[in-house]
């Protein structure tokens, strides 16, 4: 697990970037649930935390203007909670109401008793005193590791699949869904869904089951007469490369078929693309399509985030296919050699400098055996998780 700098870990919270929690934090969490009684362990909110591995689906910039749709309610609160200097703190930050909306044209003056004299349904917009510096950012994310074991609202599910077999009459929809405890917030609801085999990094978020299902179905069912039995989004195995045969045995995803060089674009695990004709391809699971359903996720601001980061709760790394590939109880132990975390500081948790002083005495007798015994020694850490090049892998 390599320390590196506050620069590096804040270019790694966007889209396509993982967040995952040191395993010393999750250990941290399982003895604190466990002074809970045992009917509340199973409801504790450590639970999303636990070997969590968060994959950022978005980043929202918080905006420096806010314009407020307000019902009667809203803006007797609002009236309410604005001081005499027109002021108010939302989401932390300190906003004014300005002559904008049912208030534009109203002089400066005059604001606030315009204000009051408002009647509902109104727009009141309000104006940050302070420009935006990201560090209010809203970044979203969902949990890979928690397969959901609670019930789920099954007619939400049906709706949307009956949806689906609408667009597609003549076809038999059959793609295999399988569902995730995102995070804490919203958890009753369906927030984010991930197809596998999407363009760019090898998957594509969406925020809607009926379109998830859609695009990992029309994806798989649309047949080119020359792409074999592979089908888009399906896991595969390369075999019978020779100019490339260091590629044999690996995973990747079917991303999509290139019907001018007949081959196909997989995206491996290390994130690495490469062109190779169907012959060379062995389909494994997903030929009907695959969509991670997520019921709820978890969202931090940009200055929250960074400031779990810096007492060493979170590690980053980018992330790539293998950790979609991969079983979701694996997800978490694959991590291992890849993750960036913050380096000790004064913020450092006293149970988090423990766990680095174990680990550094541990790799110190695990760099000693390696002298001694270099025949008995295999690597220890896995791989990077780069992004890397297209090519053409050449086949037999």
């Amino acid at each position: 697990m390599a320390s590196v700098t506050g620069p590096e870990l804040a270019a790694l919270i966007e889209p396509g970037c993982i967040i995952a929690a040191h395993h010393a934090f999750s250990s941290e969490l399982t003895r604190q649930n466990e002074r809970f009684p045992e009917i509340m362990r199973a409801l504790s909110p450590y639970n999303n935390w636990i070997n969590g591995v968060y994959l950022i689906t978005g980043v929202t910039q918080d905006d420096d203007e806010i314009p407020l749709q307000c019902s009667p309610r809203t803006l007797a609160g609002l009236k309410e909670k604005v001081g005499a200097d027109l002021t108010l703190s939302l989401r932390g930050r300190a906003f004014r109401v300005v002559a904008e909306g049912d208030l534009k044209g109203v002089a400066p003056e005059a604001l606030r008793a315009g204000l009051l004299a408002l009647d509902a349904p109104a727009e009141v917009v309000l104006r940050a005193c302070t420009p935006n510096d990201c560090g209010e950012d809203h970044i979203a994310a969902v949990n890979l590791h928690r397969r959901r074991e609670g019930p789920i609202d099954a007619a939400v599910v049906e709706r949307a699949l009956e949806a689906v077999r609408r667009k597609f009459p003549e076809d038999e929809v059959r793609v295999e869904l399988e569902h995730y405890d995102g995070g804490p917030c919203d958890s009753d609801s369906i927030v984010t869904c991930i197809v596998y085999g999407g363009r760019g990094q090898g998957w594509a978020v969406k925020s809607d089951l009926f379109s998830a299902v859609s695009f990992a179905h029309g994806r798989a069912a649309d047949r080119q007469p020359d792409q074999g039995e592979v089908r888009a989004g399906q896991t595969v195995r390369l075999e019978g490369l020779v100019a490339r045969a260091d590629l044999n045995e690996q995973l990747g995803l079917a991303v999509h078929f290139n019907e001018a060089s007949k081959r196909w674009m997989v995206r491996l695990g290390d994130g690495a693309a490469v062109g190779v004709r169907p012959k060379n391809l062995v389909g494994l699971e997903g030929a009907n399509g695959r969509v991670l359903v997520f019921w709820g996720d978890a969202r931090w601001s940009r200055t929250q985030l960074l400031g779990e980061t810096s007492r060493g709760h979170w590690g980053f790394c980018r992330a790539s296919v293998s950790d979609l590939i991969a079983p979701s109880s694996e997800r978490r132990p694959k991590l291992d050699g890849r993750l960036g975390f913050a380096p000790e500081t004064a913020m450092t948790e006293d149970y988090m400098r423990s766990a680095q002083a174990q680990m550094s005495v541990f790799r110190e007798r695990a760099e000693a055996h390696v002298r001694t015994n270099p025949e008995e020694t295999e690597p220890l850490m896995g791989g990077g998780g780069n992004e890397g090049g297209a090519g053409n892998a050449q086949q037999e």
